[in-house]
């Protein structure tokens, strides 16, 4: 997965920019025996049907052309939900103060996955508060880091 959104990255950056968009994330999930090839974009205020609609015309001809993969799939453009994947350094920045999920790659301190309050980036590693305390999570460990707001009802 790492490897598609690192080529697909600057194709679907520049087409999300030029319509005043950010690319959140770019994965390929299955559903049963369908491959989806999933692209999260958004904007300040959020992002509607409408913006979807204008972002994948293009993006979808541009993979027409360069064909990248060879498999049969589907492209959906949505908006990132509330579970946000995190990934860029001003992600993590952005979203200081919310509450986070981190998957790891192996076990720190008894943990493959980490809860907490992302405080920030320290030398390019992931402040995190757990229970009142601050950790530092070593950003090569990451595999995954996402926002996991509170809901409260």
């Amino acid at each position: 997965m790492p490897k598609l959104f690192d080529a697909l990255e600057p194709i679907a950056s520049k087409i999300a920019e030029q319509q005043g968009l950010e690319l959140v994330d770019i994965e390929m999930v299955r559903s049963g025996s369908d491959r989806i090839l999933r692209v999260s974009i958004d904007k300040p205020g959020g992002v509607g049907l409408t913006d979807c609609e204008k972002f994948s015309e293009p993006f979808g001809n541009e993979l027409d052309v360069i064909d990248p993969i060879k498999e049969r799939y589907y492209l959906e453009v949505s908006s990132p939900g509330p579970e946000r994947p995190l990934r860029k350094d001003s992600d993590f920045t952005r979203f200081a103060g919310s509450e986070v999920e981190i998957r790891l790659k192996e076990v720190l301190e008894g943990k493959r996955v980490i809860k907490g309050r992302l405080a920030g980036l320290e030398n390019q590693d992931l402040v995190i508060v757990i229970d009142g305390v601050q950790q530092v999570i070593p950003r090569i460990l990451v595999t995954q880091a996402k926002l996991k707001p509170d809901f409260d009802f």
